[in-house]
Order: C-alpha cells, then structure tokens, then sequence
C-alpha cells in the first residue's frame, strides 16, 4: 500500500511566489526518550502566502539560523532552496502540511 509520506506535492504551484518571512522559530531536538532537548536542530521560517489568502505555513530548515526574525515593520520576500511539501496524519487525527527546504534566501525587490 503507497505510504502518504511518498506523495510529491509541486511546492511552487501550490505556495506561489512573494513568500512573505513574518516570523523565525527554534526547532529543539528531542532525545531517545522523545523529551524535548535544549539543543536547537533547525529553524521553522514562517511565512505568509498571497497566494493562499496570507495563511501561513512553517518550513524547517536544519542547521544554524540563516536569516533573523523580521523586527515587525516589513517582512522580507524570500525563496527557498529545495522546498518539499508533504502529508502527514497528525496526533489529533488530521492530515497536516509538513514543509522542508535546504536553504532560504532574501528576494531582490
């Protein structure tokens, strides 16, 4: 039976373009026993989607920060590098959006 995980969403016809950065977000990691670390694994970008009426969706990249949190006054358009969009059933028995990319980058206006 095909998994849900093995499905492949088109990122860039489903989000769209002028994705607007309006938050930054620690991603901790958790241990063996599934308890949530101090260590800080990733980062969740939050942006909005014109596209889809300004929701907003939180895509995870690993590693260090590479762009700060917006201060509030203007939020940055930005692309992401190697955005996957997948499917996943949630603990509150729904199917929820997962977002990951490799890299993110502020777009010339």
């Amino acid at each position: 039976m095909m998994n849900l995980r093995d499905l492949v969403i088109d990122a860039q016809k489903t989000l769209g373009d002028n994705l607007m950065l309006v938050d930054v977000l620690p991603s901790y990691a958790y241990d063996s026993n599934g308890q949530k670390t101090s260590n800080i694994c990733a980062y969740k970008y939050v942006v909005c989607v014109p596209k889809l009426s300004l929701d907003k969706i939180s895509i995870k990249i690993d590693g260090d920060l590479l762009i700060e949190k917006p201060d509030g006054n203007s939020f940055p358009v930005v692309e992401f590098d190697d955005l996957t969009l997948s499917l996943y059933w949630s603990r509150t028995g729904s199917y929820q959006v997962s977002a990951k990319a490799s890299g993110i980058r502020l777009v010339n206006e």
